[in-house]
């Protein structure tokens, strides 16, 4: 009977781990496999950020 929930709390704790490292995708969450300036000229599109902000972060990807 005890050994019946190791068995159970075990596999469990595997499925967490296997989650949490991308081994599993749950839907709806997204990967973010964007290059940086692509993700921030998707941050400008949406307005998340403005003119002043999207040019000094684009400024400082070039300087990379």
């Amino acid at each position: 009977m005890m050994f019946g929930w190791v068995i159970i709390v075990f596999a469990v704790v595997i499925l967490i781990w296997f989650l949490s490292r991308g081994k599993f995708e749950l839907p709806g969450r997204a990967r973010n496999d964007k290059a940086p300036m692509e993700v921030l000229e998707d941050r400008f599109a949406r307005g998340e950020i403005n003119k002043e902000e999207f040019e000094e972060a684009q400024r400082l990807l070039r300087e990379k």
